[in-house]
């Protein structure tokens, strides 16, 4: 059983809003942290944006500055999106703290939807990088997630956590958010490595790129993102059938759009449960924090 040792830690987020993501419920960022002593596991996971308005379209895409990374040994030069590296930079005292029972055998996994899926990033670097985590016990499970690094930290990024699954919804357009740089000179806004990424339905799944995070076989083939309410709706909200922004005001339950061709979760785990199974779980993990 998880002993929750930090429940709904709240960050105040003014930062947040000044970058266009506003959340409905008090401007919060929320996450907490689960340690199962039985398997020497730790859960660390991070909610999204919370509600939707036209500020969170036209403020993502425009998250364009970066400051220079620093965590343990590593100051190569490289960048990070300001936004997402001060929101963990607030929660680093409190994350550390919180991490009592660690030592070099303990897994991590670490997750988070949206604007969560970066800061997840940043934690699982910053614990490979202090060492208190072993990189390849690292697990990072993101859904949604917006540029996050440079292409130099992006680059880099396998070698500080080798075990990233980010998930990515068919024509989602905030994995494509801030835009990427393709003027050649690879100094903008850089994905890591590996995307998954998912059909509309749910149902069939694509392995990208081990070599590179723009992949132009994978969603990135979309080309011309559509960055509206409906679409982030649809999209953006909506993974593995759950309606992630309402799943914890339904009461925890399923509740499929009606409008929607994806199947609910409980119908996805079903048909395609010897392929997802291990991107699923993550996922499932992440809800809870949504059922405060």
């Amino acid at each position: 059983m998880f002993r929750i040792t930090s429940f709904l830690l709240f960050l105040s987020a003014p930062l947040f809003v000044l970058a266009g993501i506003l959340p409905s419920k008090g401007n919060e960022c929320q996450m907490y942290i689960a340690y199962s002593a039985v398997k020497n596991n730790y859960v660390i996971a991070f909610r999204g944006t919370n509600g939707i308005s036209e500020l969170i379209i036209d403020g993502l895409s425009s998250l364009n500055t970066y400051d220079a990374f620093q965590a343990g040994t590593y100051n190569g030069g490289g960048r990070v999106n300001h936004y997402f590296y001060e929101g963990v930079r607030s929660l680093w005292p409190t994350i550390k703290a919180n991490l009592g029972q660690t030592n070099p055998d303990t897994t991590f996994f670490i997750t988070g939807h949206s604007l969560g899926g970066a800061m997840a990033s940043v934690t699982a670097a910053r614990l490979s990088l202090e060492g208190l985590a072993t990189n390849n016990l690292i697990r990072l499970y993101t859904f949604g997630q917006p540029r996050t690094w440079d292409y130099e930290t992006a680059t880099a990024f396998p070698n500080w956590v080798p075990y990233t699954w980010r998930t990515v919804h068919h024509a989602d357009p905030v994995p494509h958010g801030p835009p990427m740089d393709t003027s050649g000179a690879k100094t903008g806004p850089y994905h890591h490595t590996r995307e998954i990424w998912f059909n509309e339905k749910f149902d069939s799944l694509s392995y990208c790129s081990i070599q590179s995070g723009e992949d132009p076989t994978c969603s990135n083939q979309i080309g011309d993102f559509n960055f509206t309410v409906d679409v982030v709706k649809s999209e953006h909200l909506r993974y593995f059938g759950v309606d992630v922004n309402d799943y914890g005001a339904n009461g925890c339950a399923d509740s499929p759009s009606p409008s929607s061709s994806t199947a609910p979760i409980t119908s996805t785990i079903t048909s395609t449960a010897s392929i997802i199974h291990s991107i699923l779980t993550p996922f499932i993990l992440l809800l809870v924090i949504l059922c405060k």
